[in-house]
């Protein structure tokens, strides 16, 4: 997942900064491996275990750049992972999706929950729909005052590709 957020605001005032820029981008990446135990025709259950890794970048300009530097700030983490994953095939070619995992490490802690609805393209592809709670809780050791405590939740669209 990549997001960038950014903003122009002016300021209320006319002493030296005229306005102020605010950006923040965020990356994820989050590969897993996991182990069938259940695989039928209309159930497929599997556990799952990997990492999470978040890049977080932030940055605060006031403009005219002329008067000052602004501020910008940026972190890295890792935090290991341990979930499962429940298929329920409801037609032949649409399946429900439940699906989560939780860790932590450099954060707190670190979750996530999904309900998915999956369409069946064709052999290898698989079109998801569905909602997703994600949440982290990351307070820098020897870092004072970086702290991203978030819940990103919201609808999402995939898509699946089956290797095997």
């Amino acid at each position: 997942m990549w997001m960038k957020l950014s903003d122009n605001k002016a300021l209320p005032f006319d002493q030296g900064a005229t306005s102020v820029k605010a950006k923040m981008t965020e990356t994820l990446l989050t590969p897993k491996i996991g182990y069938r135990f259940v695989d039928s025709k209309k159930v497929k259950v599997d556990a799952l275990f990997g990492f999470r890794y978040w890049h977080l970048g932030t940055s605060f300009m006031l403009q005219p750049t002329q008067i000052a530097n602004g501020f910008s700030q940026s972190a890295s983490w890792v935090d290991g992972l341990g979930g499962g994953r429940i298929e329920l095939g409801l037609t032949p070619k649409l399946s429900a999706i439940v699906a989560g995992d939780a860790g932590g490490g450099s954060a707190k802690l670190d979750y996530q929950v999904a309900g998915l609805l999956g369409y069946k393209l064709n052999r290898k592809l698989v079109l998801l729909v569905g909602y997703r709670y994600l949440a982290v809780d990351y307070r820098a050791s020897g870092r004072a005052g970086f702290l991203y405590d978030v819940a990103m939740p919201g609808l999402g669209l995939g898509l699946t590709i089956n290797l095997k």
